[in-house]
């Protein structure tokens, strides 16, 4: 190896990678915004339609976007980041205060 370094040699692969995403026009397609694919998500969770019929219309994605975005964050275990968040702006903006349990249970008339 006259002439290079160990630093030249490490490089190569992140050189090639870049240099095949300019030639391939970039690494793919551009990644839906995250805001867009959460309302998707909702939107399929809260109407009950299949993920494939979600409409491309509304801007959220396609249906499998929405799926495969679902999966990821589960897999990255998001949701309960997610919960406590929005946990956390409701307090700071007083619009949410702990149920409390009743001091007595209901009874059932029997």
């Amino acid at each position: 190896m006259a002439g290079r370094t160990q630093s030249d040699t490490e490089n190569r692969p992140l050189a090639f990678t870049r240099a095949t995403a300019i030639l391939l026009g970039g690494a793919g397609r551009k990644r839906r915004p995250d805001p867009l694919v959460f309302q998707g998500i909702l939107f399929v969770l809260h109407t009950g339609i299949a993920w494939e019929h979600l409409p491309q219309e509304l801007g959220f994605g396609s249906g499998m976007t929405c799926w495969r975005r679902l999966a990821e964050w589960t897999e990255a275990d998001g949701w309960p980041r997610l919960h406590e968040v929005l946990l956390a702006k409701l307090r700071n903006a007083n619009a949410w205060t702990s149920p409390e349990l009743p001091s007595t249970a209901p009874t059932s008339a029997r």
